[in-house]
């Protein structure tokens, strides 16, 4: 009789022992999603700063290329140059300046004139 306590006893640690088991089992199991977790949490950390890389070197190309289309919208409202309107222009000017030098040589006779000069 006194092998019935001690089989009762082993018989409970057995059961205890399986019920640890199943624990041990069902923690192990959740241990496992959470490390798969933090290795897919740690991929898109990384992933991210990637793309925050990618989208810093766009906005830097962005705001390079950004003078170049300012240029070309204005050369849109440029009219084209031909080669008569280039010598119209020219000519302009030059009778432009033939006008002011004849005026600044005439003016101290106008002045001698008008009775106001030497």
């Amino acid at each position: 009789m006194s092998e019935d306590p001690i089989l009762v006893t082993l018989k409970g640690m057995q059961r205890e022992i399986a019920e640890m088991r199943t624990t041990v089992s069902s923690l192990v199991e959740k241990f496992t999603k959470v490390v798969g977790h933090e290795v897919r949490l740690a991929r898109v950390e990384a992933d991210v700063e990637d793309l925050g890389v990618r989208v810093t070197n766009i906005e830097h190309t962005c705001i390079t290329n950004q003078k170049y289309i300012d240029y070309l919208k204005r050369l849109e409202h440029t009219p084209i140059e031909t080669p008569q309107s280039w010598w119209d222009r020219n000519i302009s000017r030059v009778l432009e300046r033939i006008i002011w030098i004849a005026l600044a040589a005439a003016i101290p006779a106008i002045l001698k004139w008008i009775g106001g000069g030497p």
